[in-house]
């Protein structure tokens, strides 16, 4: 699976060339994430799928969760890529890493 670091998935973000994915629990999602992210927790995949159907299947998917160890993110992409996606990175810095930055944040749903 292909990676991007923080740099490049601010660019993404920036130039609105990717939909970002979080990967996280809803009340991790609420404390802050990245401005315009879908929440879809890995382990909910199922609860999500009329989510799913509604994403381009050829837009470049940013996937992230808190960086590190997380592998919701690796978990979500297999997932998706069962669906047909075939352009998703994973952010490996996650929400650790991004919230460390001046790089803009949202919270709430």
């Amino acid at each position: 699976m292909k990676s991007v670091t923080t740099a490049q998935a601010k660019r993404l973000l920036d130039e609105k060339r990717a939909t970002f994915i979080d990967a996280r629990r809803a009340d991790q999602f609420e404390k802050g994430h990245i401005p315009g992210s879908l929440n879809i927790y890995a382990y909910e995949f199922g609860d999500n799928i009329p989510k799913i159907m509604n994403l381009p299947k050829d837009r470049l998917i940013v996937i992230y969760c808190d960086g590190g160890l997380c592998e919701l993110s690796h978990d979500l992409s297999d997932e998706l890529i069962t669906f047909g996606f075939k352009r998703i990175v994973i952010y490996q810095g996650g929400w650790e890493e991004w919230n460390e930055t001046d790089h803009p944040k949202a919270t709430g749903k």
